[in-house]
């Protein structure tokens, strides 16, 4: 299986998540591609059969900055058949740690 790991870290703690992600993949068995997203081609994920998305919490409710043109690419492209899963830290200073607020 072909896997792919994109995130953004401010602090580390996002880029140690997806590490350990890597790290359990590969003892999978699974072919591991990790990058960061502020430096990823958002049409290169379609060629992998799932995807793991990080991203550190921001200000409540907003998009790190480093995500945004990802984000902004990403309707542009077909996804079919690619699972996807997202994964972040929370922050710990809001009421309800990684749930909406």
């Amino acid at each position: 299986m072909k896997v792919f790991i994109g995130y953004v870290s401010l602090s580390g703690n996002t880029e140690k998540m997806a590490v350990i992600i890597k790290n359990r993949m590969k003892a999978a068995g699974c072919k591991v591609y990790m990058e960061r997203l502020d430096t990823l081609e958002v049409d290169t994920l379609k060629d992998f059969d799932l995807a793991f998305i990080g991203f550190y919490t921001w200000n409540k409710e907003d998009l790190p900055y480093e995500a945004n043109e990802f984000y902004e690419e990403i309707e542009q492209v077909d996804f079919q058949g690619v699972k996807v899963a997202f994964f972040g830290a929370g922050d710990l200073t809001h009421t309800k740690p990684c749930a909406e607020q």
